[in-house]
This record gives C-alpha cells, sequence and structure tokens, in this order.
C-alpha cells in the first residue's frame, strides 16, 4: 500500500458522479481510498464500490455554525485515520477538511478547485472576502489541482497559492465512448417514453437552482415558442435537497403558467444522462457561476452543439462559432438569438456538433485526465513538489493583493470572536455576565493568539493586557463606544487589535507563511530546500 488518503467532498453526488473515474485510478495505483462526504442516495453504491465511507453531517450554507460538528467529525476521523494525505473537494468541504487536516497534523493537504465561489463579475464587496478566506487557507494547502486554467492564474495572481504550493490545472474529463452520438435501444425507449414528436429538442442538464440559469432558459423558451419556432424543451436534473434555493417547483408552476407543459419535459434526477443527451439537438448551459462545467463536455463527446454563458469555464470548453455559441450571462435575448440561430440551421448545428465531438475527444478523455490526477497526487505523496510547480508559478513573492485580502480575515475574526459577543451585550436590558466576560478576555485573546505569529509571548502579553484593560474600563464605566451608530460596542479597542494585527502581518518577512508553523504540522522537504539549507 502507497499510502491513505481521505476524500472530503460535501454531497454523495459528486463523489460519484464526477470523482469516482479519478479515485478508482488512485486506488489502482495503490493507495487505500477514504471518503467522507454527507449522506445520501449514492452513499451506499460508493461502499459497494470498494471505498471506505465516513458520513459527515455537511451543510450547504454560509452560517457558521452549521459547520461546527462537522469539523470536529472530520478532526475525529482524521485523527483516528491517521491519513498520509488529505486530498479537498468543493467550497464547504474544502474549507472544512483543511481547517480539520492542519489540527489533526495531516502531512499533505491537497484542495482539487472545482470552481472558487467567488468569480469576475461579483460585486467587489462581495468578492474581496471570499478571494481572502481562499487566500487564508490557501496558507495551509501544499498543492492545488484547478479544473479551470483562469482559476489557477487567479489564484496567482492574489497569491492564494503560495511560493513553494504545487499547482496545476487538470480539466474535467468525459468517458468519450460512454457519451457517443450513436443512439441506443435505451435512448430511443426514452424518446418512446416521453412521447418526443418529431422536432429539435434543446436540452439542459444540471441541479435546478437559479444560478445555473433555469430562469433565462424558460424566458428563451417562451419567447422563441411565440415566434413560432418548434422545439421541445427537455429538463434532465432536479434541486437537490441540500440546495438553498429550490428552485424546482417554482420552475415547474411558471411552465404551467406559461402554457408550455406540452413542450417541456422534466426528467428528475436519473442516471441516463448519456442516452437523454442522444435524445438532444443543441445543448444550453447559461450558468452565472462554473468552474469548468462537465456536462458541457459531455454534450460535446455525444455530439452536440452547445450554447453556454461567457464566464470561467464555459468559455475555455466552448470555441465560439466552432463548437457552439458564448452568449453573456443572464441575458435571455443573446441566448434566445443563439439558439434560434442553430434551430434555422440544421446543417450548421450539425458541423459543429462533429467539431465539438472532435474536440472532446482529444482534450477531455477522461483516461488521460486520471492519469494527471494520479501522476500529481502520487508524486506530491513522494515529496517530489519541485517536479509540480508550474511553468507559470509565481516566483519569489506573493502578489501585493494577497495582503489586502488579509486584512478582510483579520476583520472577520475580530467580529466573529470579539464584535459578536459584544454587540449581543449591549442589546441586552442588563448585559450578561457571561457575554461581558466573552467581550473583555476570550475575544482578545483570539486575536493575540494569531499574533504570537509575529511577535514573542512577552509582546502579545502586554497588547492582551492593555485590551484586556480598555475593555474593563468601558464595561465599569458603562461607555459602549458608538452604540447608537454603528450598533457594536467597545470599537475604539476593536479598531487597535485591528491595527496590531493588520501591523504585524505588513511588516513581517514570514506573513506568506502563516499557518504553515512547524509546531502545527511537518512541511514537505524538497531537494531544492536541502540545498538551501546546507
Amino acid at each position: 500500500m502507497r499510502g491513505k488518503v481521505l476524500v472530503v467532498v460535501t454531497v454523495d453526488i459528486m463523489a460519484w458522479l464526477l470523482l469516482r473515474p479519478w479515485l478508482e485510478g488512485l486506488r489502482e495505483a495503490g493507495f487505500e481510498l477514504h471518503i467522507a462526504c454527507a449522506t445520501g442516495k449514492y452513499y451506499d453504491q460508493l461502499a459497494e464500490a470498494g471505498f471506505i465511507m465516513h458520513p459527515v453531517r455537511f451543510r450547504r450554507t454560509f452560517n457558521l455554525s452549521r459547520h461546527i460538528v462537522p469539523f470536529f467529525e472530520l478532526l475525529r476521523i482524521m485523527r483516528e485515520g491517521r491519513f498520509d494525505l488529505v486530498n479537498t473537494h468543493s467550497p464547504v468541504a474544502a474549507a472544512v477538511g483543511r481547517f480539520a487536516a492542519v489540527f489533526a497534523g495531516v502531512p499533505s493537504i491537497i484542495y482539487t478547485a472545482h470552481g472558487f465561489y467567488f468569480h469576475d463579475r461579483m460585486p467587489a464587496f462581495q468578492r474581496w472576502p471570499l478571494t481572502g478566506l481562499e487566500w487564508f487557507f490557501g496558507r495551509w494547502t501544499d498543492g492545488f489541482m484547478f479544473v479551470s486554467d483562469e482559476d489557477r492564474k487567479t489564484a496567482q495572481r492574489t497569491g492564494i497559492c503560495g511560493v513553494d504550493t504545487a499547482i496545476c490545472t487538470i480539466y474535467n474529463g468525459v468517458d468519450v465512448e460512454t457519451y457517443s452520438p450513436n443512439a441506443t435501444a435505451a435512448s430511443e425507449a426514452l424518446r418512446i417514453k416521453h412521447q418526443l414528436p418529431d422536432r429539435p429538442v434543446v436540452g439542459i442538464v444540471g441541479r435546478i437552482v437559479k444560478e445555473k440559469g433555469y430562469r433565462e432558459f424558460l424566458e428563451m423558451a417562451v419567447a422563441t415558442t411565440r415566434a413560432g419556432i418548434d422545439a421541445t424543451w427537455l429538463v434532465v436534473g432536479d434541486s437537490l435537497p441540500s440546495d438553498r434555493d429550490q428552485f424546482g417547483p417554482e420552475l415547474r408552476n411558471q411552465v404551467i403558467k406559461a402554457n408550455l407543459s406540452d413542450r417541456f419535459v422534466f426528467t428528475g434526477m436519473t442516471d441516463q444522462v448519456p442516452d437523454y443527451l442522444r435524445l438532444m439537438d443543441i445543448f444550453v448551459l447559461p450558468s452565472y457561476r462554473e468552474g469548468f462545467p462537465r456536462s458541457i463536455l459531455e454534450a460535446m463527446a455525444t455530439g452536440i452543439p452547445v450554447v453556454a454563458t461567457n464566464i470561467r469555464g464555459c468559455r475555455e470548453a466552448v470555441e465560439d462559432g466552432i463548437t457552439g455559441y458564448i452568449v453573456a450571462p443572464r441575458d435571455a435575448v443573446s441566448l434566445r438569438a443563439a439558439v434560434e440561430a442553430l434551430l434555422r440551421d440544421p446543417a450548421g448545428r450539425r458541423k459543429m456538433g462533429e467539431q465539438a465531438r472532435l474536440v472532446a475527444s482529444a482534450r477531455y478523455d477522461f483516461r488521460k485526465v486520471r492519469q494527471e490526477f494520479v501522476s500529481f497526487i502520487v508524486t506530491l505523496h513522494e515529496g517530489r513538489c519541485d517536479e509540480l510547480l508550474h511553468p507559470h508559478k509565481l516566483g519569489t513573492s506573493l502578489k501585493s493583493g494577497a495582503a489586502v485580502y488579509s486584512v478582510f480575515i483579520l476583520l472577520a475574526i475580530v467580529a466573529v470572536f470579539y464584535v459578536l459577543p459584544a454587540y449581543t451585550a449591549t442589546q441586552l436590558a442588563t448585559p450578561h455576565p457571561a457575554a461581558t466576560l466573552l467581550l473583555v478576555l476570550v475575544g482578545p485573546a483570539i486575536g493575540c493568539t494569531i499574533l504570537r505569529l509575529f511577535y514573542t509571548w512577552r509582546r502579545v502579553f502586554i497588547i492582551y493586557v492593555s485590551i484586556c484593560a480598555f475593555n474593563g474600563l468601558g464595561v465599569v464605566s458603562g461607555f459602549w463606544t458608538l452604540r447608537s451608530l454603528l450598533g457594536f460596542s467597545n470599537a475604539i479597542p476593536t479598531a487597535i487589535l485591528v491595527v496590531v494585527l493588520a501591523s504585524a502581518l505588513f511588516r513581517s518577512r514570514n506573513w506568506r507563511n502563516l499557518g504553515r508553523s512547524r509546531h502545527l504540522r511537518p512541511r514537505i522537504s524538497t531537494p531544492q530546500r536541502e540545498e538551501e539549507r546546507q
């Protein structure tokens, strides 16, 4: 056995449908594979496939309190399992999983980024804090695998990847034999089952959530039908119980209100995606955010032209005017124009579909992708980090923008552990003693613990006592600074703590290695570092 690997993923459906070929490749390479995820429809199937399963109560939510239990569950699993490597997938599992791996002392942590939650069209006030979180967790990460090369460039530009972090781009793969354009008995049976008439089929595959662009898909279908163009609209997928917006029932109701029930087909969640794709003449994915959508690759392998939005991942996979069309996101008008152009040109869409099949076979065959994934894990596990440094690596210093993002992390820490209990105390008619104690003593202790990465214990203790004294004075005198204006209490010591933390961060030469202290977990040694030590 080469080693023990724990794969951390939020939901079991992702492990079964997307990651299984990669994980089977790792197992064939000699690794013992464990999977930690929430239990669902595919959990038992993964166990039957030979993977060692660990249930974790993950929740896809921004509510931090919901991630406390999964953190301790993962911590227990990692400490008991004594894993050699942890590989995290999806935003929630990646954050909680890496944090737990650090405290469990796992030697190697690899994050497979299936698309950062932030993107270029997100407002700055939302994008910067999310980027800051990725930067913070990047300090604990030994290797990054990106399914989108745009994400790899973004991670380097913002400093999410450290200077000695192994990075590579590994696109999602597809089984070009399973997703072939040739009609099968199963696909013809589905055509009969859904009573599909002899007219073009425009389809979409994916979870029914708003960010997948289903509202624009419906608007486009309504406008195209009213324009007198005959087509069937095929929706393959449904809302998952873990999805936040649960848009599936609303979409069905809107279809009924638009009098399009006879033209829409809803399949629900299904394992027959290849057969449904063979029924389609045009594939549409009007998403707002993606990593590198596998559904597009599956459609291309099936020989279907693709209409997708101009976002990360989609514009990498689809060659505009060659294998399909790229349109503006959240724009039903441009989406309709592209789809109608293909509906009116059967020869053109057939030519685009043939070209899409060729591209998918040449670039995205899952066998090639699986080998790249396994090679990356094996090489990092064996300690040959220098072989994994991407040719586009950062060099000797991180971008200054990363330092700006660190401030958001510091503010978040202060807000959660310091300002929040203070705010709670001020909302009570008589401040609760426990909330007051939390405000005076515990909050500053959290912030000062981070200062220990930069200063001696003596200096940290002096700062801590000074802030506690200021807090105590405020409590005794009953002076809650800016309570009526900001709703926060003791804003002055809060500001002092932020300034001191930020000052320490910017002044320290080791700020890029925040969280990489030797007392937390071992670093991977490389020949280059051994030469530098000598």
